[in-house]
């Protein structure tokens, strides 16, 4: 494959890290969207609340949840079963495990055990969500 030059960081990479018809290699991208986002947070986190009401939002929410429950119907099993088991009251929320916030997340590192779960909150679940992909990768 032939080589483009990416019009942000000015390095040469192979054109299939690029998107179709873009100056920005991906790396590039994701890096503008993450800074965009983060300056633009509250003015992004409202777009989306009024996204989310329209039709074409409320499709695309239905179309990721059946697509959820096809593709992945034991995670969704799991996690309906822990939601039922909170619910009742046999299992207990606990703050996370991490840095101790109260608010946590279920963390599931099998989901044929739905409720031998990790809690962590928010920052703490995304960033082991990101450690996990990147070991599936083959990356450290």
């Amino acid at each position: 494959m032939p080589n483009k030059t990416c019009s942000m960081c000015r390095e040469e990479k192979n054109s299939n890290l690029f998107r179709f018809k873009r100056g920005q290699c991906r790396e590039c991208e994701s890096f503008k969207a993450r800074t965009y986002y983060r300056k633009n947070r509250l003015f992004c986190l409202d777009n989306y609340a009024e996204y989310r009401k329209t039709s074409e939002g409320k499709e695309a929410i239905s179309r990721s949840d059946r697509n959820q429950r096809i593709f992945n119907p034991l995670n969704v099993r799991a996690r309906r079963k822990l939601q039922y088991a909170v619910k009742k009251g046999d299992v207990v929320r606990e703050p996370c495990e991490v840095c101790g916030k109260e608010k946590s997340e279920a963390h599931h590192d099998d989901y044929n055990k739905p409720y031998v779960v990790r809690w962590l909150c928010m920052y703490c679940h995304r960033a082991e969500e990101g450690r996990l992909i990147c070991q599936t990768n083959g990356e450290s």
